[in-house]
């Protein structure tokens, strides 16, 4: 189960909580919570929806408990630091994938967690509702929104002038 669903969940945790710490410690007590959980796991939803919603749900919890002063780590995010191809194209790939995560980390919590699930988790409108318990209008709404402020973000001068 974890090494399946390992990325996943630490993912979303650092997605939510915008420290490399706190979501390897919030991901490791979600597997936890999973696993003491596992039982009652009933099959109405899919069990990655069930336990993306645990994890979803511990996070938050640790958000709301442990504010961190730690910015996000951005090689944490982008293949773990790892050195890239030679190739120019990789390259490139790899810039447009920091930029792309920085602009995301600038976001709001619900709208990082929403465009996290949607676009690079690949999960459904109807698996974040089960998630979130955010109905799918409201599911909808945060994605507009999210994907206005990235489009903002990524063509603001201010974003523009960290990044050149």
């Amino acid at each position: 189960m974890v090494d399946q669903y390992k990325g996943m969940v630490y993912t979303l945790c650092l997605r939510i909580l915008r420290s490399k710490e706190l979501a390897e410690e919030a991901a490791q007590d979600a597997f936890v919570k999973a696993f003491r959980k596992i039982a009652s796991f009933e099959s109405r939803s899919t069990f990655k929806t069930w336990l993306y919603r645990i994890t979803y749900r511990t996070a938050i919890d640790y958000g709301r408990k442990r504010r961190p002063s730690v910015t996000t780590n951005m090689e944490a995010i982008s293949d773990n630091g790892q050195e890239s191809d030679s190739s120019l194209l990789q390259i490139q790939k790899k810039e447009e994938s920091i930029m792309i995560q920085h602009a995301i980390d600038q976001l709001r919590e619900e709208e990082r967690v929403v465009i996290t699930m949607y676009y690079l988790q690949e999960l459904s409108i109807r698996e974040i509702t089960e998630i979130t318990d955010w109905t799918q209008s409201n599911i909808k709404i945060k994605l507009f929104r999210a994907r206005n402020n990235l489009r903002e973000i990524m063509s603001g001068a201010h974003y523009k002038s960290l990044h050149l």
